[in-house]
């Protein structure tokens, strides 16, 4: 899997590339607020967050929830022409083990992130 993650001197081609990708406690203003690795029943949502570096033309990525290895969500997410276009996905939780992707149009993944919810 190429990784999208360091860019390098990617900036000046026409590309698109994750900058960040991230789950968090809540998005506010198209922010991240407090990073974290898992989640619990007490918490009503996760988040997942996404910086990314688009040079090229507005592309469709998606975002893919699994819950226990089977997609729960899919959240199509536009992305325009920016050095730092900002999106997220929330999906309720359940315990058990998790995964959430970000996919481009062809269903190739540029990043994943595991994850717990605990009762």
């Amino acid at each position: 899997m190429e990784n999208y993650s360091d860019p390098g001197s990617l900036e000046n081609e026409d590309t698109l590339f994750v900058k960040e990708f991230l789950l968090a406690e809540d998005v506010i203003e198209r922010e991240p607020v407090e990073v974290v690795e898992s989640y619990s029943m007490a918490d009503s949502r996760a988040w997942c967050f996404a910086r990314i570096h688009n040079n090229d033309e507005m592309q469709d990525l998606f975002f893919k929830w699994y819950h226990e290895d089977e997609l729960y969500f899919e959240m199509n997410s536009k992305i325009g022409i920016s050095p730092n276009w900002r999106t997220y996905s929330s999906v309720g939780l359940q315990p058990g083990n998790w995964r959430v992707e970000l996919q481009d149009e062809q269903g190739n993944v540029l990043e994943e992130i595991e994850f717990v919810v605990s009762e």
